[in-house]
Protein backbone atom coordinates (compact mmCIF):
# COMPACT_ATOMS: atom_id res chain seq x y z
CA UNK A 1 0.00 0.00 0.00
CA UNK A 2 1.25 3.25 -0.47
CA UNK A 3 1.61 5.85 1.99
CA UNK A 4 1.54 9.83 2.04
CA UNK A 5 2.70 12.31 4.42
CA UNK A 6 2.19 15.73 4.06
CA UNK A 7 4.19 18.58 4.81
CA UNK A 8 2.48 22.18 5.49
CA UNK A 9 -1.14 19.79 5.82
CA UNK A 10 -3.63 23.06 6.33
CA UNK A 11 -6.74 21.62 6.72
CA UNK A 12 -5.56 18.00 5.02
CA UNK A 13 -6.11 18.22 1.49
CA UNK A 14 -3.74 15.92 0.82
CA UNK A 15 -5.23 13.89 3.03
CA UNK A 16 -8.45 13.37 1.77
CA UNK A 17 -7.01 12.70 -1.77
CA UNK A 18 -4.56 10.49 -0.45
CA UNK A 19 -8.35 8.73 1.40
CA UNK A 20 -10.23 8.98 -2.00
CA UNK A 21 -6.98 7.37 -4.03
CA UNK A 22 -6.58 4.32 -1.58
CA UNK A 23 -3.44 5.44 0.23
CA UNK A 24 -2.61 5.63 4.04
CA UNK A 25 -1.73 8.96 5.04
CA UNK A 26 0.90 8.34 7.62
CA UNK A 27 1.60 11.83 9.37
CA UNK A 28 1.03 15.31 8.42
CA UNK A 29 2.86 18.60 9.62
CA UNK A 30 1.42 22.28 10.25
CA UNK A 31 2.23 24.95 12.25
CA UNK A 32 -1.34 26.58 13.08
CA UNK A 33 -3.36 25.50 15.55
CA UNK A 34 -7.31 25.90 13.79
CA UNK A 35 -6.21 23.61 10.91
CA UNK A 36 -4.64 20.89 12.60
CA UNK A 37 -7.67 20.70 14.82
CA UNK A 38 -9.81 20.43 11.05
CA UNK A 39 -7.21 17.76 9.85
CA UNK A 40 -7.64 15.65 13.44
CA UNK A 41 -11.23 15.83 13.26
CA UNK A 42 -11.06 14.08 9.97
CA UNK A 43 -8.31 11.93 9.72
CA UNK A 44 -7.51 10.70 14.09
CA UNK A 45 -5.10 8.34 13.03
CA UNK A 46 -3.14 10.70 11.31
CA UNK A 47 -0.04 11.56 13.22
CA UNK A 48 0.14 14.65 13.46
CA UNK A 49 3.90 16.59 14.06
CA UNK A 50 3.20 19.85 14.48
CA UNK A 51 5.96 22.63 13.72
CA UNK A 52 8.27 20.76 10.88
CA UNK A 53 11.42 23.26 12.01
CA UNK A 54 10.90 21.63 15.71
CA UNK A 55 10.30 18.17 14.17
CA UNK A 56 13.65 15.55 15.05
CA UNK A 57 13.75 13.66 11.32
CA UNK A 58 14.70 11.19 13.33
CA UNK A 59 11.82 10.19 14.57
CA UNK A 60 9.24 10.73 11.45
CA UNK A 61 8.37 7.33 9.55
CA UNK A 62 8.41 8.17 6.36
CA UNK A 63 10.77 10.77 3.97
CA UNK A 64 9.98 13.25 1.95
CA UNK A 65 11.76 14.92 -0.74
CA UNK A 66 9.43 17.30 -1.92
CA UNK A 67 6.05 19.12 -1.23
CA UNK A 68 3.44 20.98 -3.43
CA UNK A 69 2.72 24.91 -2.77
CA UNK A 70 -1.05 25.92 -1.92
CA UNK A 71 -2.62 28.86 -3.57
CA UNK A 72 -5.18 31.15 -2.01
CA UNK A 73 -9.22 31.06 -2.38
CA UNK A 74 -10.73 34.39 -3.09
CA UNK A 75 -13.12 35.09 -0.44
CA UNK A 76 -15.19 37.82 -1.90
CA UNK A 77 -18.09 37.56 -5.32
CA UNK A 78 -17.04 40.37 -7.51
CA UNK A 79 -19.98 41.96 -9.34
CA UNK A 80 -20.45 44.33 -12.02
CA UNK A 81 -21.15 47.75 -10.99
CA UNK A 82 -23.91 49.35 -8.80
CA UNK A 83 -24.39 45.84 -6.98
CA UNK A 84 -23.77 44.85 -3.82
CA UNK A 85 -19.94 42.86 -3.04
CA UNK A 86 -21.06 40.47 -0.60
CA UNK A 87 -18.19 38.11 1.46
CA UNK A 88 -18.80 34.39 0.69
CA UNK A 89 -19.71 32.37 3.21
CA UNK A 90 -17.17 29.41 4.55
CA UNK A 91 -19.64 27.14 2.71
CA UNK A 92 -18.91 28.53 -0.27
CA UNK A 93 -15.39 28.88 0.23
CA UNK A 94 -14.91 24.64 0.63
CA UNK A 95 -17.74 24.48 -2.00
CA UNK A 96 -15.20 26.53 -4.61
CA UNK A 97 -11.80 24.27 -3.11
CA UNK A 98 -14.27 21.18 -3.72
CA UNK A 99 -14.02 20.25 0.20
CA UNK A 100 -16.94 18.59 1.51
CA UNK A 101 -19.21 20.54 3.23
CA UNK A 102 -18.86 22.10 6.88
CA UNK A 103 -15.45 20.21 6.47
CA UNK A 104 -14.11 23.20 8.26
CA UNK A 105 -16.68 23.53 11.01
CA UNK A 106 -15.16 23.59 14.11
CA UNK A 107 -13.98 26.91 14.78
CA UNK A 108 -15.05 30.85 13.86
CA UNK A 109 -15.50 31.75 10.62
CA UNK A 110 -12.18 33.71 10.39
CA UNK A 111 -10.13 30.70 11.20
CA UNK A 112 -12.45 29.12 8.57
CA UNK A 113 -11.44 31.70 5.87
CA UNK A 114 -7.65 31.79 6.45
CA UNK A 115 -7.42 27.68 6.82
CA UNK A 116 -9.54 27.29 3.57
CA UNK A 117 -7.24 30.08 1.97
CA UNK A 118 -4.56 28.25 2.31
CA UNK A 119 -5.55 25.65 1.11
CA UNK A 120 -5.65 24.03 -1.93
CA UNK A 121 -8.54 23.07 -4.46
CA UNK A 122 -9.51 19.76 -3.36
CA UNK A 123 -9.88 18.04 -7.22
CA UNK A 124 -6.02 18.97 -7.93
CA UNK A 125 -4.89 16.73 -5.06
CA UNK A 126 -7.37 13.88 -6.13
CA UNK A 127 -6.06 14.01 -9.55
CA UNK A 128 -3.14 14.48 -8.74
CA UNK A 129 -2.67 11.22 -6.31
CA UNK A 130 -4.93 9.00 -8.96
CA UNK A 131 -2.01 9.67 -11.39
CA UNK A 132 0.19 8.38 -8.53
CA UNK A 133 -1.73 5.18 -8.05
CA UNK A 134 -1.59 4.65 -11.20
CA UNK A 135 1.86 5.07 -11.92
CA UNK A 136 2.39 2.22 -9.32
CA UNK A 137 -0.35 -0.17 -10.92
CA UNK A 138 1.63 0.24 -14.11
CA UNK A 139 4.70 -0.62 -12.39
CA UNK A 140 3.00 -3.60 -10.56
CA UNK A 141 2.03 -5.00 -13.66
CA UNK A 142 5.05 -4.98 -15.99
CA UNK A 143 6.97 -7.05 -13.40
Amino acid sequence: MLTLASLFDGIGGWLIAAHRNGIKPVWSSEIEDFPMKVSKAHFPDVEQLGDVTKTNGGNVPLKVEKDICNHKTPQAILKPSGYVVRRLTPLECERLQGLPDNYTAYGSDTARYKAIGNGMAQPCADFVLSKVVEMFEEADGET
